[in-house]
């Protein structure tokens, strides 16, 4: 890993940015935060790594919102309860789940998308989407397809071996396609009753964000 006060260096941030529970950073200023982690760290495919990072040790890091998604009776409950309340962790960004005929698209976005679609968050936030899915039902499955906006990397050996299915650049859209029927697949730890309980303390929550919510958790989260 790289030391907190050497990537705000890096990134040309000051460390007084995090000092409070409240600070707001510029999206700008996140973004430089995972380029520079992935200079520093020499890792090409930075997000890809925290991300099973995070998975592998979710127990470690749960907090309300994790708890609560652990605790949907379904998979597709799972990731319509987590893009209900992705704002408690990021403002500035969405995780919404559609549903066709036989097709899922769990889509992941900027409300205010950069000129250059970013990579690293990106990845990283469909590849944790793809594998917590995977540990809440027990189950390996893989999408039919995978989209990402940004271009194309020089390797893509890491994204095939996460995702283990077609992986596209230079998309409309990023996003996870899924079997529909993987919607209906049961949690492996369902507790219903734990979650009316959490769901109502996460409205509470959500009801006490300002607009202009901080995004210093997505910020703490890529410095781990």
């Amino acid at each position: 890993g790289v030391p907190p006060p050497v990537l705000l260096s890096a990134a040309q941030l000051d460390p007084r940015l995090l000092a409070g529970p409240d600070t707001d950073l510029l999206h700008s200023q996140e973004l430089r935060l995972w380029e520079e982690a992935a200079r520093l760290t020499g890792d090409q495919d930075f997000g890809l790594h925290l991300a099973e990072w995070i998975v592998a040790r979710s127990e470690e890091l749960f907090d309300v919102l994790a708890f609560a998604v652990r605790s949907c009776a379904t998979l597709g409950e799972h990731y319509r309860l987590a893009g209900r309340y992705l704002r408690l962790v990021h403002q500035g960004i969405y995780l919404q789940l559609e549903e066709e005929s036989d097709v899922a698209r769990l889509v992941h976005g900027h409300y205010q998308e950069p000129s250059t679609p970013p990579r690293h968050p990106v990845e990283g936030m469909l590849a944790v989407a793809l594998l917590q899915g995977r540990r809440a039902i027990g189950e390996e499955f893989a999408p039919q397809a995978v989209c990402f906006q940004h271009a194309r990397p020089e390797s893509v050996r890491e994204q095939e071996r996460v995702f283990r299915a077609p992986v596209h650049y230079g998309c409309p859209r990023s996003e996870l396609l899924l079997d529909r029927a993987l919607l209906a697949r049961a949690q492996r730890h369902a507790e219903p009753r734990l979650l009316a309980l959490l769901d109502r303390q996460l409205v509470g929550l959500l009801s006490q964000l300002p607009d202009n919510v901080s995004v210093q958790s997505a910020v703490r989260r890529c410095m781990m």
